[in-house]
Protein backbone atom coordinates (compact mmCIF):
# COMPACT_ATOMS: atom_id res chain seq x y z
CA UNK A 1 0.00 0.00 0.00
CA UNK A 2 1.36 3.40 -0.98
CA UNK A 3 0.75 6.42 1.24
CA UNK A 4 1.11 9.91 -0.15
CA UNK A 5 2.64 12.44 2.13
CA UNK A 6 0.29 15.30 2.86
CA UNK A 7 1.90 18.71 2.97
CA UNK A 8 0.43 21.34 5.28
CA UNK A 9 -1.04 24.46 3.64
CA UNK A 10 1.49 27.01 2.50
CA UNK A 11 1.87 29.28 5.50
CA UNK A 12 4.60 31.43 3.98
CA UNK A 13 2.07 34.21 3.34
CA UNK A 14 0.51 34.13 6.79
CA UNK A 15 1.80 36.31 9.60
CA UNK A 16 3.65 34.45 12.30
CA UNK A 17 2.21 34.45 15.80
CA UNK A 18 4.10 36.97 17.95
CA UNK A 19 4.88 36.67 21.64
CA UNK A 20 1.99 37.64 23.90
CA UNK A 21 3.40 41.03 24.91
CA UNK A 22 0.44 43.35 24.45
CA UNK A 23 2.67 46.45 24.56
CA UNK A 24 4.87 45.22 21.73
CA UNK A 25 4.46 47.18 18.47
CA UNK A 26 4.81 43.87 16.62
CA UNK A 27 1.81 42.43 18.48
CA UNK A 28 -0.34 45.47 17.71
CA UNK A 29 0.66 45.35 14.05
CA UNK A 30 -0.24 41.68 13.83
CA UNK A 31 -3.58 42.10 15.56
CA UNK A 32 -4.50 45.05 13.32
CA UNK A 33 -3.18 43.49 10.13
CA UNK A 34 -5.60 43.20 7.22
CA UNK A 35 -5.41 39.96 5.26
CA UNK A 36 -6.93 38.73 1.99
CA UNK A 37 -9.62 36.10 1.41
CA UNK A 38 -6.97 33.48 0.70
CA UNK A 39 -4.94 34.31 3.81
CA UNK A 40 -8.04 34.49 6.02
CA UNK A 41 -9.31 31.15 4.72
CA UNK A 42 -5.93 29.55 5.49
CA UNK A 43 -5.83 31.28 8.89
CA UNK A 44 -9.27 29.89 9.77
CA UNK A 45 -8.61 26.49 8.14
CA UNK A 46 -11.65 26.77 5.87
CA UNK A 47 -12.02 26.90 2.11
CA UNK A 48 -12.08 30.24 0.33
CA UNK A 49 -15.58 29.63 -1.13
CA UNK A 50 -16.89 28.85 2.37
CA UNK A 51 -15.37 32.09 3.72
CA UNK A 52 -16.95 34.01 0.83
CA UNK A 53 -20.36 32.54 1.74
CA UNK A 54 -19.91 33.53 5.39
CA UNK A 55 -19.01 37.07 4.31
CA UNK A 56 -21.97 37.30 1.89
CA UNK A 57 -24.34 36.29 4.71
CA UNK A 58 -22.77 38.81 7.10
CA UNK A 59 -21.60 36.06 9.46
CA UNK A 60 -17.91 36.98 9.59
CA UNK A 61 -16.42 40.46 10.23
CA UNK A 62 -14.69 42.14 7.30
CA UNK A 63 -13.35 45.52 6.19
CA UNK A 64 -14.28 47.19 2.91
CA UNK A 65 -11.39 48.80 1.07
CA UNK A 66 -12.85 51.28 -1.40
CA UNK A 67 -16.08 50.15 -3.04
CA UNK A 68 -15.31 46.46 -3.58
CA UNK A 69 -12.08 45.41 -1.87
CA UNK A 70 -12.57 43.07 1.07
CA UNK A 71 -10.00 42.36 3.79
CA UNK A 72 -10.21 40.67 7.16
CA UNK A 73 -8.67 42.07 10.36
CA UNK A 74 -6.78 39.38 12.26
CA UNK A 75 -7.98 40.61 15.66
CA UNK A 76 -11.62 40.54 14.48
CA UNK A 77 -11.21 36.99 13.20
CA UNK A 78 -9.66 35.92 16.51
CA UNK A 79 -12.56 37.45 18.44
CA UNK A 80 -15.09 35.89 16.04
CA UNK A 81 -13.57 32.44 16.61
CA UNK A 82 -13.47 32.89 20.40
CA UNK A 83 -17.16 33.89 20.44
CA UNK A 84 -18.06 30.65 18.65
CA UNK A 85 -15.92 28.33 20.74
CA UNK A 86 -17.98 25.63 22.44
CA UNK A 87 -16.70 24.90 25.91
Amino acid sequence: MNFRSINPPDSAHLPSTPARDNNSPCHQFFENQLISYKQAAQYLSVSEPFLRRLKARGLVPFVLIGDRGVRFRVSSLNQWVEEREVK
